[in-house]
Order: structure tokens, then sequence, then C-alpha cells
């Protein structure tokens, strides 16, 4: 049996897959205190023992959370003499130009807590000054006085040479051997510092706290009697072991929202759809992602909380454009009297009014219900008997009256707003990029069919409560929905259809790869001939049948113009590779090792 489970901020889903072909599913509410009671409910209510299974696949939102609450650990930084604000001060160019209050995002590490060391190397590897370990060892000795739980190690220029940030690593591993250690080396080997400092920052920001809750599940498992293979969904769409999760947390940002992306790519493969866009409604956001030829989009620009404000990570993460909208997204009026959605959400505790638990805010649930779109009768599969009059006078009191408008008009003028903010997140992923979410005639010519999206899947039932009205506003009312009798969330099934993938990045001029520099950049390439790759596979009866022959090694990068202010993605096709590369490579195909896929009939 293969089991998948995702928790969101309001609920929790799991869904099994048996021998036969059976699914079973389950729903459960969220618990925030203690996440795994959340999954314990859901293998209560399918009735599944958790000792038959053969494989666990699991995706989260708790690294993304703790980075927007800003509740992850105290974390330290040590960098090179002379750089420690260089995470603070960012890249010079303004998000909101004409914005005279812009404010940049607050760094998650502060600057009392960002140390220096003596050291320096130069962008082709080579050191000019020596560690210095008696500052290396003061700085230790600082961050260990200011209690902090996790340290994040970014020298300059340790993409070239990561001697330094090694011998930093086995100093704090000495001196400090309570601290969570992230080195950017192992994180992220590409140039562009000051994404480099924050990407290992929020690495060792979230690390402690996804290092607790895999041992807290592993701890449940075991008391279970499971003895099968654990894996962790990838912000990439990939899986990932849990002992890879624990090392690069920062991975799994996007976990719970790409697993859905990934079923709906799958669907679409299934009934040969090769240009689509997903779209969940969660409790607290709607999200929404272009899948072109089956496979979802990557990027490797990713804000954190938005481009405006948020923290950058520089990761492959499947490029999922989110909005403040979903159903426990809370009704308000501003200062200038105008109804605003969202961004604000009740989550699973006190829940939107009409769960009785003591909520008091509208939400667009509590609208649903007054316009009857809601059975109260049969919400979370009968687990939950909504409260219709708490919905009634929450939109009555905070909505209705203060702006003038009847019940109906209030509640309907709450799902007008939260629809239009979700349609944007679908411009953003169609329009926005010069693909057509209207569904033409097939009588078009062929050059311009090859920008149109031919259907959109919502794959949550809060998407389908709203009638798919983002799929017919703006200007796309002649889009393809595609729903389904017993709508259920893909996410989880999405999880049961991972793939095993491991994610380097490096830089082919390094060190280690100088004598390759003569040849040609995919000379770089080479030391992957004896990478090790089991380490990134999962534990298993399985696990020795793998070899490299079974999988593609897929390479693309960002290569940067001469003065490294823009960069161009590049993708090495195996016919354009150096002999020596091929040679060494079996069947390599186009820096990510997946499962080859099975030719299609």
């Amino acid at each position: 049996m293969r089991i998948a489970v995702d928790i969101g901020g309001t609920f929790t889903d799991l869904v099994a897959l048996d021998d036969q072909g059976n699914l079973h599913r389950s729903k459960s509410l969220t618990t925030p205190e203690e996440l795994a009671r959340g999954i314990q409910d859901c293998f209560a209510k399918a009735n599944i023992q958790l000792s038959t299974a053969e494989f666990f696949i699991h995706g989260s939102t708790i690294a993304i959370n703790a980075v927007l609450e800003r509740k992850g650990v105290a974390t330290g930084l040590i960098t090179t003499r002379g750089f420690r604000d260089v995470y603070e001060i960012g890249r010079g160019n303004r998000p909101e130009g004409y914005n005279l209050f812009f404010k940049r995002p607050v760094p998650l590490v502060p600057r009392d807590l960002r140390l220096e060391v003596d050291e320096r190397l130069l962008a082709s590897g080579e050191i000019l000054e020596p560690l210095e370990e008696q500052s290396a060892r003061a700085a230790i000795a600082e961050l260990k006085s200011q209690k902090v739980e996790s340290v994040a190690v970014c020298l300059l220029h340790s993409y070239a040479n990561t001697a330094h940030e090694e011998r930093l690593g086995e100093l704090l591993r000495q001196e400090f051997p309570a601290a969570y250690v992230a080195l950017s080396h192992e994180i992220l080997r590409e140039c562009r510092e000051y994404e480099r400092i924050s990407t290992t920052v929020l690495n060792g920001y979230v690390g402690p706290i996804v290092t607790r809750y895999i041992i807290s599940l592993e701890r449940l498992f075991k008391a279970s009697g499971f003895h099968g293979t654990f894996l962790i969904m990838q912000s990439n769409g990939g899986a990932m072991s849990v002992e890879t999760a624990k090392k690069v947390p920062v991975t799994m940002m996007e976990s719970g929202p790409v697993a859905g992306v990934i079923g709906a790519a799958a669907l679409g493969e299934a009934v040969d759809c090769r240009r689509m866009i997903s779209f969940d409604m969660g409790g607290t956001t709607a999200k929404a992602s272009l899948i072109k030829d089956f496979h979802p989009e990557l990027t490797s620009s990713y804000y954190i909380g938005g481009y405006v404000s948020g923290q950058p990570m520089m990761l492959p993460v499947v490029d999922i454009v989110e909005v403040g909208a979903g159903g426990g997204s809370i009704a308000w009026i501003d200062e200038a009297g105008g109804l605003k959605v969202g961004p604000r959400s009740a989550g699973a505790a006190p829940g939107p009014a009409c769960y009785g638990r003591g909520g008091k805010d509208p939400t667009v649930t509590d609208a649903n219900l007054v316009l009857r779109r809601i059975d109260p009768e049969y919400f979370l599969g009968g687990g939950i008997r909504l409260v219709k009059d708490g919905a009634v006078q929450a939109v009555r009191e905070r909505i209705g009256n203060p702006l003038g408008l009847g019940l109906e008009e209030a509640a309907l003028g709450i799902l007008t707003i939260a629809n239009y903010n979700m349609s944007l997140a679908v411009r953003a992923v169609s329009v926005e990029k010069g693909y057509d979410p209207r569904c033409r005639s097939p009588c078009v010519p062929s050059p311009w069919k090859r920008g149109m999206i031919r259907a959109i899947v919502f794959w949550s039932p809060a998407a389908v409560a709203v009638r798919c009205t983002p799929a017919r506003s703006p200007g796309s009312s002649r889009s393809r929905a595609w729903l389904f009798r017993r709508c259920r969330p893909i996410s989880p099934p999405g999880g049961c259809c991972w793939r095993i993938s491991n994610t380097t990045t490096f830089k082919p001029a390094c060190a280690s790869c100088r004598k390759h520099q003569g040849e040609n950049w995919q000379g770089g390439l080479l030391p992957w001939r004896s990478r090790p790759w089991k380490h990134c596979f999962p534990k298993g009866p399985k696990r020795r049948t793998l070899s490299c022959a079974d999988f593609w090694i897929c390479a693309t990068g960002d290569r940067n113009t001469r003065s490294r202010s823009r960069s161009l993605k590049i993708c090495a096709d195996s016919a354009s590779w150096h002999p020596s590369v091929l040679a060494s490579t079996p069947s390599t195909r186009n820096t990510t090792a997946i499962p080859r896929p099975k030719s299609r009939s």
C-alpha cells in the first residue's frame, strides 16, 4: 500500500492506494499544536493500519509557515569579514519604484548575530587569505553565548572552493555540537552572494523545526509498526529521503502545494492534454500553476512571502502563483470603507464563524454557506456540522450593516472579490506569460494553437465551491474546466505520483573542475560519474535495484553574462555534450536525477 498525506493550514488530507488499485480517502482538521495528531486522525477515519504500508509520501507547509509567521529558531550567520551586511543590503533594485514608503524585507538574522571571520577567496577559487581559526573560534563562542539554535555559514566565493567552509563546519561541530549547521556549498553552490546567503539562512532558520517534526513522525511510525519507505515531497516536484530533508529542509518549502500540481500533470498525461493550468483553493491561499508537455514549469528565482517583501530562495521550485484567497480568508472593511478579502485567514482554530468554535470574522466559507453553496449537514464528510446562524450573524454584522447591504448582497460581494483575486493567479500563469486561457475552435491556425491552454483543473472541493469563476473571469469565458463528480483533493494523490529527485548546483569552472576549462562548460559534469547517488534515495528493499543507467541526468543552468547582472537559461542536450561526459554518464539526457519514465505506446 502507498500512502500520501498533505498537511495544510486548515485540513489534513490522506489518500492511500492499495495493491488492488483501490483508493482510500480521509480528511481531518489540522492540529497546529501537534501536527502528527492530525495524521493519526486521518488513519483512524480511513481505518488503515500504517504497518501495511510500503511507502509513505508526505507534503507539509511546516517550513514555509515558520518563515511566513517568523516562528523559526534563533539563527546566527558567519561570513567573510566585511560582508556581513550583504544579507541586509540585498539588491539595489526596488520592486515598487514609485512607493515612497517601501521597506526592504526584514532579515531573519539580526545584525548582532551576523559575525565575521578572517579569510578570503577569489572568484576563481584561489585562496587569497587563509582561514584564521582563532577568529572562527571567537565567532562560534559568541554565537554559543547568544544561545542560537542554528548557524548558517556562507563565505565569499565558497562555491568555487569549499575548503574554508568545510573547516568551519568541523569547528562548529566540535565547539558547538548542539547547533544545527547549514553550509552554503551543501545547499546552493552558485554565485550571487545575496541569494546564496538568504537561501542558506532559510535552511538554518527552519532546520531544527523540520528535523524535530520528522523525528516525531518517525517515532510515530515506529510505534505503529511501519517498516516501509518514508519520503518527503520537494519543492521541485520530486521526493527525497528523510535524511536529505533533515539536511536541506529548505527544499521542502512548497512541498504541500507542489504535490497537487504533480497530480494534475499526471492527469493531463493520462488524457493527453499537453497544456493546462492546475488550480487549488485551500483554507488560506489559492494557487495556480502552468503545466506544459505534462511537466510543471520550474523557476530558480523564488521569494518566500512575495516578490516585494519576501525572502529570496535560489533553488528549483515549481512555479506556483499564490494569492491570499482561501476558504478561511477573512472579509473586512478597510479605513476607506472598501470591502477586502484576505490575506488574513481564520485557519483551523478558531476557523470560520460557521464552525461554531469561537470564530467571529466572516470568511469565504461563511459567504458560501449563506448563499447555500455548501451543505451544512455534510461538511468534512459529515465530521463537522456547520452553524448557519453563526455565518449569517458574522456576514450581516461585520459586512452587511456597515456597508448598507443585505445579507445575500454582502455574501455575494465577498465571493466576487475573492473570485477576482483568484483569477489574478490564473492570469499570472497564463496571460502574463503569453498563453491564452480560452479554449478556441480546433480550426485555429497551428501557430496560434501553441500558446493555448486546453483545460483548467480544479483539484480541491473549495475550488469547485466557487463555481469555476476564476476560469471565467476576466477574459476567459470559454475555458474548459475539468471537475469531478466526487471531487477530492489531488494533492495527496499527487504524492502517490512521486519521483525521487536530487538537485545539486555547482560551478563548472570551480577549482575541482578547472582541468576541463579548455573543453566546454559541460566538462564540469565529469565528477558526476562517480557521484554517490544512493545518498538521496530512500532506504528500503528496492534500493539496490537502482543504478545510474535507470536515471536521466538533466542539466540546466543559468549562464551569467559578463557583467553577471543577467543570466541566460540553458539546457544541455545530450547531442551537444562533450564525448567524455557521454562516455562517463550512461543514458545522459538533457543536475537533477529522475527515474526514467516508461515509454509511451
